[in-house]
Protein backbone atom coordinates (compact mmCIF):
# COMPACT_ATOMS: atom_id res chain seq x y z
CA UNK A 1 0.00 0.00 0.00
CA UNK A 2 1.00 3.34 -1.24
CA UNK A 3 0.16 7.14 0.74
CA UNK A 4 0.23 10.42 -1.07
CA UNK A 5 0.94 13.93 0.61
CA UNK A 6 -2.09 16.20 -0.13
CA UNK A 7 -3.04 19.52 1.27
CA UNK A 8 -5.94 20.09 3.26
CA UNK A 9 -8.03 22.18 1.08
CA UNK A 10 -6.93 19.02 -2.35
CA UNK A 11 -8.07 16.62 0.61
CA UNK A 12 -11.19 18.40 1.33
CA UNK A 13 -12.18 18.39 -3.00
CA UNK A 14 -11.24 14.78 -3.14
CA UNK A 15 -13.99 13.81 -0.05
CA UNK A 16 -16.82 16.23 -1.44
CA UNK A 17 -15.70 14.21 -5.02
CA UNK A 18 -15.75 11.03 -3.31
CA UNK A 19 -19.02 11.43 -2.27
CA UNK A 20 -20.68 13.17 -5.44
CA UNK A 21 -19.52 10.16 -7.18
CA UNK A 22 -20.56 7.72 -4.59
CA UNK A 23 -17.24 5.46 -4.88
CA UNK A 24 -16.99 3.49 -1.71
CA UNK A 25 -12.85 4.23 -1.19
CA UNK A 26 -10.16 6.68 -2.31
CA UNK A 27 -8.83 4.21 -4.29
CA UNK A 28 -11.96 3.98 -6.51
CA UNK A 29 -12.34 7.66 -6.47
CA UNK A 30 -8.46 7.55 -8.18
CA UNK A 31 -9.06 5.00 -10.70
CA UNK A 32 -11.99 6.89 -11.84
CA UNK A 33 -10.49 10.37 -12.33
CA UNK A 34 -7.42 8.37 -14.12
CA UNK A 35 -10.34 6.71 -16.32
CA UNK A 36 -12.11 9.66 -17.18
CA UNK A 37 -8.94 11.53 -17.86
CA UNK A 38 -7.90 8.61 -20.40
CA UNK A 39 -10.66 8.45 -22.38
CA UNK A 40 -10.76 12.63 -22.45
CA UNK A 41 -7.71 12.11 -24.06
CA UNK A 42 -9.05 9.43 -26.66
CA UNK A 43 -12.05 11.61 -27.26
CA UNK A 44 -9.48 14.60 -27.97
CA UNK A 45 -6.81 12.68 -30.19
CA UNK A 46 -9.91 10.97 -32.04
CA UNK A 47 -11.25 14.35 -32.80
CA UNK A 48 -7.64 16.24 -33.78
CA UNK A 49 -7.01 12.77 -36.26
CA UNK A 50 -11.15 12.33 -37.14
CA UNK A 51 -12.13 9.29 -35.67
CA UNK A 52 -15.84 9.33 -35.57
CA UNK A 53 -16.04 6.68 -32.70
CA UNK A 54 -17.05 6.51 -29.30
CA UNK A 55 -13.71 6.71 -26.62
CA UNK A 56 -14.27 3.35 -25.50
CA UNK A 57 -14.83 2.11 -29.38
CA UNK A 58 -11.29 3.74 -29.77
CA UNK A 59 -9.83 2.04 -26.37
CA UNK A 60 -10.90 -1.43 -27.95
CA UNK A 61 -9.63 -0.83 -31.16
CA UNK A 62 -6.18 -0.03 -29.45
CA UNK A 63 -6.37 -2.67 -26.83
CA UNK A 64 -7.22 -4.99 -30.33
CA UNK A 65 -4.05 -3.81 -31.81
CA UNK A 66 -1.94 -4.26 -28.68
CA UNK A 67 -3.07 -7.67 -28.09
CA UNK A 68 -1.75 -8.80 -31.77
CA UNK A 69 1.26 -7.05 -31.29
CA UNK A 70 1.87 -9.11 -27.98
CA UNK A 71 0.82 -12.51 -29.54
CA UNK A 72 3.32 -11.51 -32.86
CA UNK A 73 6.43 -11.15 -29.88
CA UNK A 74 5.56 -14.32 -28.39
CA UNK A 75 3.40 -12.04 -25.51
CA UNK A 76 6.50 -10.71 -24.08
CA UNK A 77 4.99 -7.14 -24.33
Amino acid sequence: MKTIAVTEETWRKLKELKEKLDVKSFDDLINTLIETWNLSVIRDTAEKIKISAEPYEVTSFFNQIRAGKREAHGGTH
